[in-house]
């Protein structure tokens, strides 16, 4: 009679712990590459010596970046009214426009490939011109 509590307290606690781990998503961290004289994260980027990991809510359509640098958190950046297809498919572009200029920010994450594209338009006498202001990747 004594196994009777045991046994149905072990089978509680391994409910419970099948529960939550089904809950919980395997983060991955991801290394960051500066890709400025390059268009679209191929070819050859320089390692930045920071990594990041990403945690996409899409219920919320949130995705939340953590970047580390020596393994110590550095800093943070949430990104909303994303479009998330799953964990590693999502895209949370922005733009901000005024009378003269459109800076466009596409932030996104394909098959597993981050990237984040600062891209500047602007209107001149000559017509709409782009200028590519940065470029940072993670594979």
């Amino acid at each position: 009679m004594i196994f009777k509590p045991l046994i149905i307290n072990f089978l509680l606690l391994f409910f419970l712990f099948l529960s939550v781990s089904k809950s919980v998503q395997a983060i991955s961290k991801y290394d960051l590459y500066d890709c400025t004289n390059n268009v679209g994260c191929s070819g050859q980027c320089e390692k930045k010596g920071k990594s990041v990991t990403f945690k996409v809510n899409s219920s919320k359509s949130l995705v939340i970046m953590s970047v580390y640098e020596q393994g110590e958190l550095h800093s943070t950046a949430t990104f909303d009214n994303c479009k998330v297809i799953d964990n590693i498919n999502w895209d949370c572009s922005t733009q901000i426009e005024s009378q003269s200029s459109m800076v466009y920010r596409s932030t996104k994450m394909v098959n597993a490939v981050y990237s984040n594209i600062l891209t500047n338009f602007l209107m001149t006498t000559a017509g709409l011109t782009a200028k590519v202001i940065g470029e940072v990747c993670a594979k």
